[in-house]
């Protein structure tokens, strides 16, 4: 139980921290993707047809601050339709088309807050009303033919089964946009985040990788000390694996465990 206790607590400190690592990382690669503004600038209006009807908008950001933090006013046809303050950086206020098809255009606000914590909103305008979206992280990608976007996001509901063993990570979501609404799409296998991907963990013990999730033929073996890499988290049921390549570039499929597998866990300090 205490261990538990442990791990949630360092997932909560984590997930403000591990954003700021999202943040740093600011190639974004946008697959077969519509930008229209990247990082507006403040105090230029910009003009689009943000819902497509034939009749163009005036989109207007203004970014302060004062002694509280970084503040930002968004303003669509002259009228004030967005206010932050408090914010721990500069905000990046960007125009996206992410669905093609869904004849509307994409107003990204992205947003570090004080306590370095990174999560962003996506606007849709329709006729005069506004629809707000949050969510935690930041997008890394979008398809616009699919209107797929991909976030960001560290420790995500849909896969806090591995953090008892890896510690705390980052994975990449998608989320299905459309004109009305922002569904997350449901997989069994979600790839790590790039900073994640690219770290190198130290078995904690002898890791026995399979071929595949069945977890009947075995792969290969890292012994404890040899370093690997996490590649994607699956989970199908009550069957969670870890996808990892090891030192000789091998892919397999580690099963989940009630302890760390891994040295070098991450940690929020």
């Amino acid at each position: 139980m205490k261990k538990i206790k442990q791990i949630v607590s360092f997932i909560l400190i984590f997930s403000m921290t591990f954003s700021t690592i999202f943040m740093l990382n600011t190639k974004n690669t946008y697959a077969a993707s519509k930008k229209y503004v990247d990082n507006a600038r403040s105090g230029i209006t910009y003009s689009y047809d943000l819902d497509k009807d034939g009749k163009k908008e005036k989109i207007l950001c203004l970014i302060g601050d004062d002694e509280y933090g970084y503040t930002l006013d968004l303003y669509i046809n002259n009228k004030l339709r967005k206010h932050y303050f408090g914010l721990g950086d500069i905000p990046c206020v960007s125009i996206y088309d992410i669905n093609k098809n869904d004849k509307s255009l994409d107003i990204y606000i992205e947003l570090v807050h004080d306590s370095m914590y990174c999560n962003f909103d996506l606007l849709k305008y329709n006729k005069g009303s506004i629809k707000s979206y949050t969510y935690e992280g930041r997008i890394s990608s979008f398809d616009s033919n699919k209107g797929i976007m991909n976030v960001s996001q560290s420790y995500p509901v849909s896969t806090n089964y591995f953090a008892c063993c890896i510690g705390a990570y980052g994975v990449i979501v998608p989320y299905k946009v459309n004109k009305t609404s922002i569904k997350r799409q449901v997989k069994n296998t979600y790839s790590t985040s790039s900073y994640i991907k690219k770290r190198k963990y130290i078995a904690s013990k002898n890791l026995i990788a399979y071929k595949t999730t069945t977890g009947k033929t075995k792969a290969f073996t890292i012994k404890k000390g040899y370093k690997f890499n996490i590649v994607a988290l699956y989970k199908k049921g009550s069957s969670t694996y870890i996808k990892v390549k090891n030192s000789s570039g091998k892919y397999g499929y580690v099963k989940t465990q009630s302890t760390m597998i891994v040295r070098n866990p991450i940690y929020a300090s």
